[in-house]
């Protein structure tokens, strides 16, 4: 394996930790003069803006240039991290704090917050959509508190650097919030998906892009370690007048279905296909080799339109209808090909873990 893989997982562990590895990194490298970065205002050389946007680390140099500003990142945005109960959030601007709407399950709910130091404040939970998980708390408790920006998800690129915070189990007193450095492996209207190990209790918490603003809240454990779904921001932008008036909507996602522990459980089934982010409609962008959709007659640019009786117009409506099923079970899909409408009889398969 090449020495720079082997280094990366290591170094960015560290970074994690604020471990201690030099200080001052040599990344803002001679002669190369930092500039601000949007955001939490940190100076970036353009060679660590290239890597963040998507590029790989190719020296020790770059490593401890990563190291150096992660830390200082996270000196950041740290502070606006709180637990939501055993569950996570993060305190925007206006005296609201951000989670997942099945965290915040209903409107009117009092929740213990506490904040990154430990102090416990109080909040009230606002609205929530169910079918975006989106969720939105006013923090009840008087007093000014670290808050961090939201950020936009439209334009996310699939490499792209990120940040994960969360709380499994809550705030501990002696242990520091979770964080994870990854990369984002798939970006679209209904969720991000990145490859920041996510556990129970992560729900709520953040994910941020390397400027510090919030991109993402952390949504749903995937069948696979690293491969996991975040709200984008901008799902919370489009459901923001729903939220701050204290409504509810949508159909609540068992947490049967957003998962109990990766091993455990019944299996979880899937189409077997990954959507296009770039499309509107549930459009097929590819058929996973190994997955009985191979066979189906499903064909790459098909837009599934139903599954069984049931209209589909979002990804996580498709996982509505078929969390209850069982891998082998088979469902008939209606699906646009061109001008065409065809109906295709295919057998669910087995989630990967």
């Amino acid at each position: 394996m090449d020495l720079k893989l082997k280094l990366i997982p290591t170094v960015l562990g560290l970074m994690a930790l604020h471990a201690v590895l030099p200080p001052v990194a040599r990344a803002l490298q001679q002669g190369e003069r930092g500039r601000e970065i949007k955001g939490v205002g940190l100076p970036v050389s353009d060679r660590l803006r290239k890597i963040f946007a998507g590029g790989e680390p190719e020296t020790l140099e770059d490593l401890r240039a990563m190291q150096a500003y992660g830390k200082k990142l996270l000196e950041k945005i740290l502070p606006a991290m709180c637990s939501v109960g055993s569950a996570s959030g993060v305190m925007i601007k206006g005296g609201y704090a951000l989670s997942a709407g099945h965290v915040i399950r209903e409107a009117k709910r009092p929740v213990p917050l506490v904040l990154y130091g430990g102090r416990r404040i109080q909040g009230m939970t606002l609205g929530a959509n169910f079918d975006t998980d989106t969720g939105l708390i006013k923090v009840t408790t008087k007093g000014d508190f670290p808050v961090v920006e939201m950020g936009t998800s439209s334009n996310l690129k699939r490499g792209q650097w990120c940040v994960m915070l969360g709380h499994p189990g809550g705030w501990k007193k002696g242990r520091m919030a979770s964080i994870r450095i990854g990369r984002i492996l798939r970006n679209g209207r209904d969720f991000i998906v990145s490859d920041c190990t996510m556990t129970l209790g992560d729900s709520g918490g953040p994910l941020f892009d390397m400027q510090g603003r919030i991109i993402g809240i952390n949504s749903r454990i995937s069948g696979d370690l690293a491969s996991n779904m975040h709200v984008p921001i901008d799902a919370f932008h489009r459901d923001w007048e729903v939220l701050v008036a204290g409504k509810t909507t949508g159909n609540q996602i068992s947490s049967s279905f957003r998962g109990r522990g990766r091993g455990r459980g019944r299996s979880r089934p899937t189409l077997g296909i990954e959507r296009d982010p770039d499309s509107e409609e549930i459009k097929v962008l590819e058929i996973r080799a190994g997955t009985p959709a191979v066979s189906s007659g499903l064909e790459v640019g098909d837009i599934i339109k139903r599954i069984d009786d049931q209209s589909v117009s979002s990804w996580r409506s498709i996982y509505r209808i078929i969390r209850w099923k069982r891998p082998g079970q088979k469902v008939k899909l209606l699906v646009e090909r061109g001008k065409k409408t065809l109906e295709i009889p295919l057998t669910l398969g087995r989630r990967r873990r």
